[in-house]
């Protein structure tokens, strides 16, 4: 018996904010930055990136670098192009967190993702485009401060240009993103986040409707003896092997322990030698029989003897943990911001089809890309 993941690992709980707004806020937020990192990350809950960070002592960076760019152009926005690089770093941001879903929603959606990618970063342009026309640019000083951030954190700018590279970005590109994603964030702070308010029945609402992101996975500690009788096995082989996992359950609920049994009798060598003990199992891990009698019966209780393609399993929990809701009040102010963020992305995205009404919008994107 193997389960689909990890053995004797405990996955914590992650409540994430709902994707499809949560995408649209930070993409505005990110930008082309997200071209630093391996690969795109999903959004925390807060309602706009981190201050950028002093630059690490001792560390100096010049901003300094020719306009260069190793990819074609790919869209237009008021006469500032937009590269290739920055529309594929979308796509796959995209289709990364398409990949994951099954329903068929989520498929149509994966076919619509080369579109999808260079609306966004479209959007994206209008918003700092707008964030620079108020009066919202950062400082050299602010640039260069988040510019320090990046190199520390790579090591050194040899490093980090390396990196940029590789993913067909320039260093005057990563400056210019800086650039326009500290505008958005401040665009956000000072222009979005202020006008938008949550109530505590949208807060309950969201938690009631969102239940599953604060019910940590249910995990629990399995013990089993193993009798081994594949499926197709003689009518002979079967019964021998039924009368045995019998006999050893009669013993259990005699009172011999269950390590010792598992110990003495189990086929199986790996669970065996350590008193039948299976580790931590994450629900839907095992098959499917295995599973239901895994999660249903009672702790420190040898089950009823389960068939399932290697033999005749008699198991045994010990421990369990997670399956049960957060309280509402332990999550409260996630329930919150994940509103607030949905309303700043509503907020952002209806102010992009607004300035879509007077820009002037070129797209390169051939039916093959």
């Amino acid at each position: 018996m193997r389960p689909a993941c990890d053995r004797g690992v405990m996955r914590p709980d992650a409540a994430g904010l709902p994707t499809r707004h949560a995408r649209i806020l930070f993409g505005l937020a990110a930008g082309f930055l997200a071209l630093c990192c391996s690969r795109p990350q999903e959004p925390g809950p807060s309602s706009s990136t981190p201050p950028p960070e002093p630059a690490v002592a001792g560390t100096t960076v010049s901003l300094d670098a020719p306009e260069e760019h190793l990819t074609g152009v790919i869209a237009e926005v008021n006469g500032r192009r937009l590269y290739r690089a920055l529309y594929e770093r979308s796509l796959s941001f995209i289709r990364d967190r398409l990949a994951a879903g099954r329903d068929q929603a989520q498929v149509e959606s994966y076919i619509n993702a080369r579109v999808d990618a260079l609306n966004r970063i479209v959007n994206d342009e209008l918003i700092a485009q707008q964030a620079e026309k108020e009066g919202r640019a950062p400082t050299d000083d602010e640039v260069r401060a988040e510019y320090a951030r990046l190199v520390a954190a790579a090591g050194d700018e040899a490093v980090l240009l390396k990196k940029l590279r590789s993913e067909q970005t320039t260093k005057w590109e990563a400056i210019d993103a800086i650039r326009r994603r500290l505008a958005v964030d401040r665009f956000v702070t000072e222009r979005v986040t202020p006008i938008q308010t949550v109530s505590e029945e949208e807060t309950v609402s969201y938690y009631n409707n969102n239940i599953i992101r604060f019910t940590p996975e249910l995990w629990v500690k399995l013990y089993q003896i193993l009798i081994r009788c594949p499926r197709g096995a003689s009518p002979d082989r079967v019964e021998a092997a039924r009368k045995r996992a019998v006999k050893i359950l009669a013993n259990l609920r005699a009172g011999t322990p269950f390590e010792q049994m598992a110990r003495e009798f189990s086929e199986d060598p790996d669970t065996a030698r350590m008193g039948g003990s299976f580790g931590f199992v994450k629900q839907g891990a095992l098959p499917e029989m295995l599973d239901a009698v895994a999660f249903s019966i009672a702790l420190n209780e040898a089950s009823d003897i389960v068939r399932s393609d290697e033999g005749f399993h008699i198991l045994k929990v010990t421990e369990r943990h997670g399956g049960t809701p957060k309280p509402y009040a332990e999550v409260k102010e996630r329930c919150q911001k994940a509103v607030l963020t949905m309303k700043q992305a509503g907020a952002i995205e209806d102010l992009a089809n607004q300035l879509r009404e007077t820009a002037k919008i070129e797209t390169y994107l051939t039916p093959q890309q």
